[in-house]
């Protein structure tokens, strides 16, 4: 995932934590909150390209990070033809909890979002889970977004701008680029597009938006490597890099545009994925859905876990538009209810979603499951009838897939320290926590054995079966005492399939079950009387359920590849039966198996959403459709899947493979200086001979081998040169050149495919001495960027520590709107550390005299879970006023305030937090005609808020959930001296899929000598605003600042009422009305058309006087009677996305007893409440 940040805390300039005027519209600043729950102490190492960064524990996650970037750097660089520009920057947090307190995004990052890459530095933010393999693919992908920003941004933000580069690239193309690089192509995308094709919802391209973004962008980057040739990547990004425009791109490399692309590609799926409708099972057809992702409005149902006696079944759905867990009868699929409301408490922030496992009591009476709980991860515990829950944690990065033994007494789940993830045991009774397997691999998917005396397991770790179990509390740990430098390298290690594993608690043995090259098996589940198991595996290219027999399985032999080193791995592997139960058209995850064996539960992809099935009788089913050998008939993808993987993995890594199928690690920096050496000294063993030689003995190699000497001459594209094309197609085939490895000689000329469409190029010997200087300049370049003195003597990478140093991060003009003050512009200059945790933001907008002008600095800490912000600023605003001797004449007046402001901010939960303030505030009055009315006051400006946010966000506002705020603030000066207590509370029900009801209460109520004002009337952001009576109820100099708009009250003007307290109520349907909008010749439609239908009720007054209630006579006699005091509106609006802002529109009437007034229009900007 590529995501952008911009973190404006400029804004406390403008708002003074919602003291001022303009920015108390809303009262509060909502949104849930970052939590820094740990005090991170950074270091870093560096590789040729990269600088990695990671926190203590974390340092063998940066070593894998510095060699799998350079390893996926290389292909990027041969795909694209590019070197980056600027060294690369990556941020390694060693849990996913780690990740989500980052400073360099402001955003949270949910726990779907797998690593960010950001523009203003072009950093790389990345966790590790537990799974190698998926860390890997992160750093890949999340590389690919770097080095897009530095070859079509410039590398940043401010590079964008300064260069102006408008291109804005659509996510199937930056994320589907992304992921073919990375992967090329895997069983899971094959799953998703297969059942897009089959139950047609196949966007085309332009229109490959959210998660097939992803799967159809990488889609189609496959579908042109395939058929036009993996070279026009590169030629498509060195097009678009060049025109700045996708179209052209496309054009000039495929000549085709992307509409046509787009046809091409889509008939083209059609013709792989249709012919398998009638080869394979249909999941509707041979299982029973229990859930149904079409009628509930749900996109996401998973992790099926079905009771002892196989009547219930537990299950996470996003149904209510939050992952919860419910509970559901397997006998009447319609009796579903939900048991937890999950991502809206502090115990069950989030489900992990992406490796979901819940597991039930013996008894049938609770179930348990991993959450993230706050600052850890925590196994929950439920009570399946009342609810209630209990918590259990541990001091561990990550807790994972937990299963609850037979026997009730023990737990096992998957748990992350540092760089590993291991099987861990919890005994209920004695609390003793034992660390199973205790090593670097990846493990998954525990399960115990019906008699709870062997755990089954998939991993990684290939034939490393030896295990050294661990009591975790044990200090003297035989592992827990090692340096990285000493534990397993995983980039040496083959880690690019799952496999399933037995292990016996009797005597910590471990035996390897499966062993097929290039597939995946995972989710073991034994039958009841242990003799049997299934699990699921892509063996075909479709995740299906297989039959593997356990019975017997001793007298395959000894523990199957018991050893501990790479060079004693046995050639072949003893594997017990297996038999294929499903053979499914898309494919089947995360089953659960009932006690007697009679019941299969799975979840299954169809018609885009994921529904829980279950199949009755699974052992005993058998497919119609099997090969000969037992196998079940490949897919398409089936049958180039090993190929494809196995040397994907190897490229992407740097591993290469040996006659022996075991995996060797190859240094590639030495193997390029090697090759080199060979080409340019010609067998001379004299470094200065070499040197010598170096222009004369490598050119003429290069022209013996080719037949002309590429240094001599310029590419320039656009011109045919069939001719040589031919010729060195001949050369190639008669042996004279090689099959061309990737080879650099030392004048930097690289040959590195044998497909190079030389037919795109004329060679021709101008600029000769230009493009010599450039290779010598580029040259000096490489070695001026390559890192000094980054290894020890071993060749290990050196660790270094942070050290604090800024750097901008852009300086940004723009303008907006308020709905007080009208049109305003500002520049921002920003900067921040490489972490994001020391933030400085200095604010102008500067006219010809600073008196008239806007301007500030502000300083955030962020690094510690309580935030710091100082901010010191000065804002003027110039108002008419009327002559208190002559009220007909208007004077202006300048309002000043300035001062600086000290705030913390201390989040408690996800969910709540504290705000503090202190503020030394001086406010000037000056008359720019006359010496009256001129006033200046200073104070202290004390305040406190108390938010809660649970709600859930959506278009253009909440659409579910609950948020309230409550502030005390105020000052004891000789002046100005009061004391203002506010509160907001708003609540969403969502009863629809995209329809909710809101309901807000919010008021104030302000005492002292000189009260703070409030005033009703109008709507947030008004752009065609107007005044009642034309006022605004600005008379004293603290009025400038502390006069708040009580809004929204459509029907009415700004300061229809006004007074130190205020009561308002708002109701809105919200409802979807059009996806869009077409405006015909205007070239800009409206999109996401949402329409609202409201009622606002509303009065304010002043404490000495009397909320009067009762109907009064209408003022004229063209109107009926009317509440005095309170005022009332109805109306209905449109909300809308136009030129990238939200705009609304609101037709609104006050309502008087006996009739409505004439209709009032709304003009204005920014998202509902």
């Amino acid at each position: 995932m590529k995501a952008v940040r911009l973190q404006l805390w400029f804004l406390l300039l403008l708002a003074l934590n919602a003291f001022t005027f303009d920015a108390a519209a809303q009262y509060f600043a909502f949104g849930r909150n970052k939590v820094q729950y740990r005090n991170f102490e950074w270091y870093y190492i560096q590789s040729e390209h990269f600088d990695v960064y990671f926190t203590e524990g974390g340092e063998y996650l940066a070593k894998f990070t510095a060699d799998a970037a350079e390893a996926a750097y290389a292909t990027i660089r041969k795909d694209f033809r590019y070197d980056i520009n600027n060294r690369i920057a990556f941020i390694v947090y060693k849990s996913h909890n780690d990740f989500q307190q980052n400073n360099v995004i402001n955003e949270y990052l949910e726990e779907g979002v797998g690593g960010v890459t950001e523009l203003y530095k072009n950093r790389i933010v990345i966790p590790y889970d537990g799974d190698y393999r998926r860390f890997r693919h992160v750093i890949h992908h999340e590389l690919i977004h770097a080095v897009v920003n530095d070859m079509i941004y410039g590398g940043s933000v401010q590079s964008a701008i300064t260069n102006n580069i408008r291109l804005q690239l659509p996510l199937w193309f930056n994320e589907g680029i992304a992921e073919y690089q990375a992967l090329e192509w895997d069983t899971n995308s094959d799953m998703f597009i297969s059942d897009a094709i089959i139950n047609n919802y196949l966007a085309p391209i332009p229109q490959l938006y959210g998660y097939f973004a992803y799967r159809g962008g990488q889609s189609v980057w496959k579908f042109i490597s395939e058929k036009y040739g993996r070279e026009k990547i590169s030629e498509i990004m060195a097009r678009l890099r060049a025109t700045r425009n996708l179209d052209a791109a496309f054009r000039g490399s495929l000549g085709l545009s992307i509409d046509e692309l787009s046809e091409k590609w889509l008939r083209e799926q059609k013709v792989t994925y249709w012919p398998e409708i009638a080869r394979r099972e249909d999941i509707n057809t041979i299982m029973k859905k229990l859930t149904d992702h079409r009628k509930d409005g749900s996109n996401y149902n998973t992790s099926p876990a079905i009771s002892p006696q196989g009547d219930k079944f537990a299950f996470i759905s996003d149904r209510s538009g939050y992952f919860d867990i419910y509970v559901g009868s397997t006998l009447n699929p319609k009796e579903q209810r939900r048991l937890v409301a999950g991502q809206t408490s502090p115990d069950f922030e989030e489900l992990k979603i992406l490796t979901p496992r819940i597991t039930w009591s013996p008894d049938g009476k609770k179930i348990a499951l991993a959450t993230k709980a706050g600052e850890q991860d925590a196994i929950m515990f439920v009570d399946v009838e009342t609810g209630a829950t209990e918590k259990l944690s541990f001091a561990l990065d990550g807790i994972f897939s937990v299963d609850w033994s037979p026997d009730g007494d023990r737990l096992v789940f998957i748990g992350n320290q540092d760089y590993r993830s291991d099987v861990y045991v919890y005994h209920l009774k004695t609390g003793e926590l034992i660390n199973l397997t205790n090593d670097v691999f990846s493990d998954a998917d525990p399960s115990w054995s019906p008699d709870g005396k062997k755990i089954y397991f998939s991993s990684d770790r290939q034939n490393y079966t030896l295990i050294f179990p661990d009591t975790v509390s044990n200090a003297n740990s035989y592992r827990s005492k090692q340096s990285p430098k000493d534990v397993f390298k995983m980039r040496l290690h083959d880690y690019s399939q799952y496999d399933l594993y037995e292990l016996n608690l009797a005597d910590a043995s471990v035996r390897r079950l499966t062993a097929t090259e290039g597939v995946d098996e995972s989710s073991p589940v034994l039958s009841p009387d242990g003799k049997r198991m299934l699990f699921i595996s892509d063996r075909n290219g479709v995740y299906n359920i297989y039959e593997m027999i356990l019975e017997g399985i001793e007298s395959l032999g000894p523990l199957a590849g018991a050893t501990a080193s790479l060079e004693t791995l046995p050639a072949a592997l003893p594997q017990p039966k297996v038999r294929p139960i499903t053979d499914l058209l898309s494919g089947i995850r995360h089953i659960s198996l009932s006690r007697d064996g009679t019941k299969l539960l799975g979840v299954g992809l169809d018609y885009g959403g994921f529904d829980i099935y279950m199949l009755r009788m699974p052992f005993e089913r058998q497919v119609k459709t099997t090969l000969k050998n037992g196998e079940l008939e490949p897919t398409a993808w089936g049958k180039v899947m090993v190929k494809v993987q196995t040397t994907k993995f190897a490229e992407n890594t740097g591993l290469l493979r040996n006659k022996g199928q075991t995996l060797v690690f190859a240094e590639r920096a030495a193997q390029a200086a090697q090759q080199s050496k060979q080409l340019t000294s010609a067998g001379s063993s004299d470094p200065a001979a070499s040197s010598s030689t170096k222009d004369t003995s490598s050119e003429s190699q290069l022209e013996q081998k080719l037949g002309f000497n590429p240094r001599k001459y310029v590419f320039v594209e656009g011109f045919d040169n069939s001719v040589l094309y031919s010729k060195l197609d001949r050369k190639s085939a008669s042996g004279k050149t090689a099959a061309r490895p990737s080879q650099t000689t030392s004048d930097s000329i690289v040959i590195s495919e044998p497909r190079i469409n030389v037919k795109n190029f004329v060679f021709d010997r101008a600029n000769l001495n230009s493009l010599s200087e450039k290779i010598r300049q580029a040259e000096r370049q490489a070695a001026a960027d390559k890192p000094k003195n980054n290894l020890d003597e071993e060749g290990e990478y050196k660790v270094k520590r942070y050290r604090l140093s800024f750097s901008p991060d852009i300086l940004y003009g723009g303008a907006g709107y308020d709905a007080i003050w009208g049109a305003r512009g500002s520049g921002i200059f920003a900067f921040s550390d490489l972490l994001g945790n020391h933030q400085i933001s200095i604010f102008t907008n500067l006219q010809i005299d600073l008196q008239n002008s806007d301007y500030g600095i502000t300083y955030a800490y962020l690094a510690n879970r309580m935030d710091y912000a100082f901010s010191a600023f000065h804002q003027a605003r110039f108002l008419g006023l009327q002559n208190p001797v002559n009220p007909s004449n208007i004077e202006p007046f300048r309002f000043r305030l300035y001062g600086v402001t000290l705030s913390a901010q201390y989040p408690l939960t996800r969910f709540e937090r504290f705000d503090f303030s202190l503020g030394y505030l001086t406010l000037s009055k000056e008359n720019l005609d006359g010496p009256f009315g001129n006033e200046s006051v200073s104070f202290l400006y004390p305040a406190i808020i108390f938010t809660h946010d649970d709600s859930r966000p959506f278009l253009y506002a909440p659409i579910s959930g609950t948020r309230y705020a409550v502030s005390l603030s105020g000052t004891a000066g000789s002046r100005v001296n009061f004391a203002s207590l506010l509160f907001d509370y708003r609540t969403y029900f969502n009863f629809a899929r995209y329809y909710s009801f809101v309901i807000r209460l919010s008021g104030a109520a302000s005492v002292g000598g000189t009260p703070q004002n409030f005033f009703i009337g109008g709507t947030e952001n008004w752009i065609n605003r107007q005044f009642e009576n034309n006022t605004i109820p600005i008379n004293s100099v603290q009025d400038f600042i502390f006069t708040t708009p009580a809004i929204p009250l459509r029907g009415h003007n700004f300061n229809a009422q006004n007074g130190t307290r205020f009561a308002l109520i708002n109701t809105e349907f919200r409802f979807p009305f059009l996806q869009a909008l077409p405006l015909g010749p205007i070239p800009v439609p409206f999109y996401y058309l949402m329409g609202t239908i409201f009622a606002d009720a509303g009065v304010a007054w002043t404490q000495d006087s009397r909320l009067r209630l009762r109907i009064k006579d209408a003022p004229n006699t063209n109107q009926a009677a009317y509440y005095n005091d309170i005022l009332t509106g109805i109306g209905w609006g449109i909300r809308t996305v136009f030129l990238g802002f939200v705009l609304r529109f609101d037709m609104a009437w006050a309502y008087y007893t006996q009739g409505f007034s004439e209709p009032k229009y709304y003009i204005s900007l920014g998202s509902d409440f």
